[in-house]
Formats: structure tokens, sequence, C-alpha cells
């Protein structure tokens, strides 16, 4: 009788496992129950969005000069040392469209209003590299660094993405017609992209993780955010996100070695 009550026993949590892991009754953890956020779900599996608690612990910051007009490079060809002595914009340099590109070793950017008061700040590293940006008249812009150029200021676009890549990944395909591969920066869609259906991957590793994220910010400050996983890692769901861009929006991408928007054609 013992021996019989006791495999009873025995059975009757491994049932209630089964029943939890089929779905028939809520997950717990630490005898606690979990509720599923079906929403956040729904949002994932339709296009790998994040969005709820998650979305708010992820939250970046977006300064307002992200949302003004584009600028694009201008001006004769420079490229010159940032240091911790702020290179003040339209007095030392024009205003306009840079690229701030890393050094070899991994470098603080650090922008600045008119005021001095600080607006934006990024680390580029190895796994980011470089970042393009619209600095406007008055801004400021310096490094951490007093003597060490671990920053360069560039007006002019690459003639190809490796031009201002330290340490380049494993060999990349060639981007099909059409197709945008971007660092790091804001780019405004209708001016650095057009608007359109595009799929989104990441060719290389970024800094040792296959998934990264980035930013979809809206013409009233709102923003999505949408996480890519490195076909590197995973060809099969590297590919698979697709996103359509709208006229107005900005892509935030940070913290990326390269991202690929290829268009979607029917």
């Amino acid at each position: 009788m013992n021996k019989k009550v006791y495999c009873l026993l025995m059975a009757i949590p491994l049932l209630t496992g089964c029943a939890s892991f089929a779905g028939f009754a809520k997950e717990s953890y630490d005898g606690r129950t979990i509720d599923k956020n079906e929403e956040a779900i729904s949002a994932y599996q339709a296009r790998q969005e994040i969005i709820g608690e998650e979305k708010e612990a992820m939250a970046p910051t977006i300064p307002d000069f992200f949302f003004q007009e584009p600028l694009e490079f201008e001006g004769e060809e420079l490229l010159m040392r940032i240091l911790s002595d702020p290179i003040v914009i339209g007095k030392d340099v024009p205003e306009g469209r840079y690229i701030i590109i890393r050094n070899f070793e991994s470098g603080y950017l650090t922008v600045a209003d008119s005021s001095g008061e600080v607006v934006y700040q990024q680390v580029l590293d190895f796994s980011s590299g470089n970042i393009e940006l619209n600095l406007y008249d008055g801004m400021q812009i310096s490094a951490n660094s007093e003597t060490d150029p671990l920053l360069l200021l560039a007006n002019h676009p690459a003639d190809s993405f490796h031009e201002y890549t330290i340490v380049g990944g494993p060999e990349q395909p060639p981007l099909e017609e059409g197709a945008y591969e971007f660092t790091n920066g804001i780019f405004h869609v209708g001016a650095d992209i057009k608007a359109g259906a595009y799929s989104v991957s990441l060719p290389m590793p970024s800094g040792g993780s296959g998934v990264k994220y980035f930013y979809l910010l809206n013409e009233d400050k709102s923003y999505q955010i949408i996480e890519v996983v490195s076909s590197y890692f995973n060809e099969e769901e590297g590919a698979s996100l697709v996103v359509e861009l709208e006229d107005s929006q900005i892509l935030y991408i940070k913290d990326f070695s390269s991202i690929v928007f290829s268009p979607v054609t029917e």
C-alpha cells in the first residue's frame, strides 16, 4: 500500500509539469506564477519588436538634435583628430554630416550643445567602430584624450564600407543592388535611405554577439526597438526580419559592426 501511494505521489508533479509545459496551466518559477505577456510575444513574433517592460528597460538616450533636418557632407575633404579640447561646429569646421572614426583603440565621444551641456555620449570600440551624425552650428564634440587621437572626424563618406574599418570581420558577400550597409548613427528615411520594405541582416558578428537591437524613431519622438539576429550565426533567422520604413522616420543604429537593409521585391 505504501509503495503504491509513493508511486502515485511521484507521478503528480510529473503530470503537473507536463500540463504546464503543454500550456494547460500557467508557468511558474520558484513557486510564483508567471503570466505570459501575449501582446509582447505577438509583437516579437510578427516583427521582432520589443515592447512592454522590456522596452522600458532598454530605453535609449535620444537627444533632440537627432530629429533636426538631415544634413549632407560639406566642404573640402578633411580628416582631423578629436581630442578633449572641443571642436566647435560652425567655427572650427562647417555644419554638416560627419563620420566619427575609431582610431585603432576605443574612444569616448561627447557631443555638447552651444552652452556646453552634454547632449549625447557614445563609446566607440572594436564592436562598433564608427558613427555617422549630423552636426549643427554651435555644437561641440570632444573625446577622452588630451593628446592621443583615439577618434577622428571625417566629412566625406567612405569610398567603400571598409575604408574606415580598422579590423575587418570574415569575408563579406557583395551587396545586392539597392541595398544599404550602415555602421552606427542617424539615418533619415527619405534622405539617407529610401522608404520601403527591407529585409534586415547582420552580415558579420557584432562584438561577439549574434543579437543586436536598432531603434526606429518617429516624428512625435516615439520609437520602436527591433531585434535582429546575425546571419553569421544563424543564416535562416538572420535573414527573416522585414521592416517597413516610411518617409520622415529615422533609423538610430547603435553598437553595430555592420547592418544591411536589402530591398524586398515582390
